[in-house]
């Protein structure tokens, strides 16, 4: 069944412009600190690993990974809106009474437009209320 709905969510977001992609499971924790996420979300996420002296992160949601690729380079108007989309496995620490009984879960994977990211110029948005 898992392979049914990926394979259908894939062709519904390659017809329609968007990249897939893959990102890390774990980053750094400053990525978590600069989106803002951390502060947030941090009693929701699992503890940070010390690896060689830096704190690493494993990954709670995906769209910092997505915001990183969009700045990593320069990019004209001409490209946007840029579209990436990922079935991304998220990971979170939520304790018991967060959620309905056996609905709360350390980690799942997004299959819905809740991962997606669009990119796209000020002017473009210009008049939507």
């Amino acid at each position: 069944m898992r392979h049914i709905i990926e394979d259908y969510w894939k062709r519904i977001h390659l017809a329609r412009g968007y990249e897939l992609l893959y990102t890390p499971h774990v980053a750094k924790l400053d990525l978590w600190k600069t989106s803002g996420h951390f502060d947030f979300y941090r009693e929701n996420m699992f503890d940070q690993m010390n690896i060689e002296e830096e704190l690493y992160q494993i990954r709670p949601m995906n769209c910092p990974f997505h915001i990183q690729i969009y700045k990593d380079s320069l990019r004209s108007y001409r490209e946007l809106p840029m579209r990436v989309a990922e079935l991304g496995t998220v990971y979170r620490y939520e304790r018991s009474g967060t959620l309905h009984g056996l609905f709360r879960v350390r980690g799942f994977t997004q299959v819905s437009h809740n991962d997606e990211s669009v990119n796209f110029s000020a002017s473009s948005v210009q008049g939507f209320r």
